[in-house]
């Protein structure tokens, strides 16, 4: 992974677009997503609230509540087994990603988590 900057997309292992950003270091940026933890990641954030919360047993929310079990662990396993990062480098990553959040790219598709609804 290389420490330059550029943009992002995340997919999950069906072929779902779920997410795309841009970083000065893509490596750091990578790094801090699949490490799961929700403190200053929006990313996620998103994982945790829309993808994993409805999917968490009555036990589990137990055992998270009573500090047993740490949610952002159930986070970094889930990214870790079921998502894949892509990447490319730019010197122009804002307009770039503005570009693919919009769906202004050739696959067309927008980001289930973190759409550009208005360009």
């Amino acid at each position: 992974m290389p420490e330059t900057s550029g943009v992002y997309t995340i997919w999950d292992r069906t072929g779902q677009f779920l997410y795309a950003g841009r970083s000065d270091s893509l490596r750091t940026r990578l790094n801090s997503h699949s490490l799961g933890n929700r403190a200053n990641d929006q990313f996620n954030v998103y994982i945790a609230d829309r993808i994993l919360l409805v999917t968490l047993t009555p036990d589990q929310v137990t055992r998270i509540g009573a500090g047993k079990l740490r949610f952002d662990e159930l986070i970094r396993k889930y990214i870790r087994t079921h998502l894949d990062f892509r990447f490319c480098q730019s010197n122009d990553a804002i307009a770039l990603e503005e570009r693919i959040r919009a769906g202004q790219w050739p696959s067309g598709k927008t980001p289930t988590l973190n759409p550009l609804l208005s360009p």
